[in-house]
């Protein structure tokens, strides 16, 4: 490491100022150095790592990722910054499939789900990554359409026909992932813990899932798929009212979701892309992608630079130890450490996929750095989406409850604190606060008038 790089790790603190040195060999950073954190709130992230504004773009740097974001937002006529992005790192990621795996041996695939503007077209996201996939898998391509999956026998029958590598393509994924959240209870469920096992296989590890005789059958054939290093991807591309139609808050503490990266687009304005729908692949970038074509026998392990290395594992910290960047968002929120168990593990598959895809040996602090900002970030937005949403549809149950109630009573009656407290079955329910807090709402909102005694009266429809 050269002595300014040592010096700015030390101005940040993460590196003691002086006394102790850290070697580093093998992947291994010791002496264990204790770290303490400033509080790190989501708007300080700096400027250029924001995913979540307008100008929605990758480092620079990554020349050859720009120009797959470049195919991507000129697919049609009209583009989506956020699809062009979901459709690109979803990509590196389909290409490192089996080809590289991080320092931890895992594998580069991802679990993406793209929250879609409604109406908007889905073609750039889906279509886009099976026209590459077809570049660099000329002669077994990896990326199929799970849209009709039915059951975990139906899945492992498509993990005995492929190679290694399966990256499944659904849409109306919020339908989908409703159903497999839900468990046994349908055929759609039994898909949840193959789908959690498959996420977790290790490099040399073998996945083992039970074919059956038929789609949808329920008699076992006698030999189960057996998969050696698996690398199993999903790419779901859904609307928010589709997803918050189907998935209920319970499932915020599921171990299924924070394995996926919720990238949220509906506060994007789509943009014309000054084409007129180039879905041809450029000659430089099909030159680049048929690099990927010869595969060796064995993934490429991946290591990251030294500077990277400690910012993974002092900068980002752990969500169960309370240190890091991540401990620091986790906080004493149990929802957010449920969520967070796994965001440090998408950012370095999406590090290393990208890295990969540049050419790069190892995986600079930079592109680790940028891609755990772009997974916690999208954490954060969708828990916020999830939130917001559900508490909307909590309160206008609430206010349609107590608004039915209301009705059945006789017109122009007062309605004292008191009455409303003891008979209102929502209401009842309620704190004394909450109740204030509702009884302004329909204040605000023209249903109720206050009266100079303190009652209540339904305010009738004009």
């Amino acid at each position: 490491m050269t002595e300014t790089a040592i010096k700015n790790l030390q101005k940040k603190n993460l590196i003691p100022q002086d006394g102790d040195k850290i070697h580093i060999s093998e992947q291994e950073v010791e002496p264990e150095v204790e770290v303490e954190y400033a509080d790190i709130e989501i708007d300080e992230i700096p400027e250029e790592y924001r995913i979540i504004t307008d100008g929605i773009n990758l480092p620079s740097q990554l020349v050859q990722s720009r120009k797959l974001f470049s195919y991507f937002s000129s697919y049609k006529e009209i583009t989506h910054t956020t699809a062009s992005l979901v459709g690109t790192l979803a990509t590196v990621s389909m290409v490192g499939a089996g080809r590289v795996r991080t320092f931890t041996d895992s594998p580069v695939s991802t679990y993406i789900a793209y929250i879609a503007p409604t109406a908007s077209s889905k073609d750039p996201v889906i279509k886009g990554i099976r026209a590459v996939d077809r570049a660099v898998n000329p002669d077994a391509t990896i990326v199929k359409s799970g849209s009709g999956l039915q059951s975990s026998g139906a899945l492992n029958t498509m993990l005995g026909n492929c190679t290694g590598e399966l990256i499944l393509t659904i849409d109306e994924f919020g339908d989908v992932l409703g159903e497999i959240l839900k468990g046994s209870g349908s055929s759609k469920g039994t898909l949840k813990a193959p789908l959690k096992e498959m996420y977790s296989v290790d490099h040399g590890e073998v996945y083992e899932g039970a074919i059956y005789s038929n789609q949808g059958g329920k008699i076992k054939t006698d030999d189960p798929v057996a998969v050696e290093s698996l690398s199993f991807g999903i790419l779901g591309v859904t609307t928010k009212t589709q997803l918050m139609e189907h998935v209920e808050r319970k499932y915020l503490n599921d171990g299924t979701l924070n394995r996926f990266i919720f990238v949220d687009g509906t506060h994007h304005k789509p943009t014309e892309s000054g084409t007129w729908g180039e879905r041809d692949i450029s000659p430089q970038l099909l030159h680049h992608l048929n690099t990927f074509q010869i595969i060796d026998e064995d993934s490429k392990k991946m290591r990251l630079e030294a500077d990277a290395l400690i910012y993974w594992k002092h900068g980002i910290g752990d969500h169960s130890l309370g240190t890091g960047e991540l401990g620091n968002w986790c906080g004493d929120d149990d929802t957010r450490l449920a969520l967070a168990s796994r965001v440090k593990l998408n950012a370095l598959r999406l590090a290393t996929a990208l890295a990969f895809f540049e050419g790069m040996e190892e995986v600079p602090k930079w592109v680790l750095e940028w891609c755990f900002n772009f997974t916690l970030l999208n954490m954060e937005n969708f828990k916020r989406l999830y939130h917001e949403d559900t508490e909307t549809s909590e309160i206008m149950e609430q206010i349609d409850a107590v608004l039915n109630w209301w009705d059945r009573r006789p017109r122009g009656e007062h309605i004292s604190k008191t009455i409303l407290a003891k008979n209102a079955t929502r209401l009842k329910r309620m704190k004394s606060r909450q109740r204030g807090e509702l009884l302004d709402e329909l204040l605000e909102r023209g249903e109720i008038v206050e009266n100079k005694d303190g009652t209540f009266t339904r305010q009738e429809a004009n």
